[in-house]
């Protein structure tokens, strides 16, 4: 039988590069931030957090990854290398890590700490792409508000 157990560091390391390493997944800095939101669409900027601390922040990629599928070409994603998120953290409001930022034309749009609610993310997403004509959003699982 096959217990679950929580990610070490290293799997969710993993988990974050094989998202900077997508068609629309890239690593950030503070160097390259600006030029990076310049870009048209929707931005998803993913803050992690140390992954041997915050392992939901593989969690955290995994639904990066599917927005980022769900949402096709509208959406690119860019993850903060871990050197720069203290100088950037301030910038976007991002506190808690992980934390998920959308934005649109420079335009924070929305912060996203932890792990939410799958519902939540399809709605923000499907709210923001540009043609406001994004993916259906799932039914909801669980109708009760936290």
């Amino acid at each position: 039988m096959t217990s679950l157990t929580t990610p070490t560091g290293t799997q969710t390391a993993a988990l974050i590069d094989r998202l900077a390493d997508s068609e629309r997944g890239e690593w950030v800095t503070a160097a390259t931030i600006d030029d990076f939101l310049a870009a048209p669409g929707l931005v998803l900027v993913l803050f992690t957090g140390d992954p041997a601390q915050r392992p939901e922040a593989g969690d955290v990629a995994v639904i990066v990854r599917e927005l980022l599928r769900l949402g096709g070409s509208r959406v690119r994603a860019g993850i903060i290398v871990r050197s720069d998120e203290d100088q950037l953290k301030s910038r976007f409001g991002a506190v808690v890590m992980p934390n998920l930022v959308f934005l649109k034309e420079g335009r924070i749009l929305g912060l996203f700490p932890r792990v939410q609610d799958w519902n939540v993310y399809v709605q923000a997403l499907t709210r923001e792409t540009e043609d406001g004509a994004g993916p259906a959003p799932s039914p909801a699982t669980d109708s009760h508000t936290e």
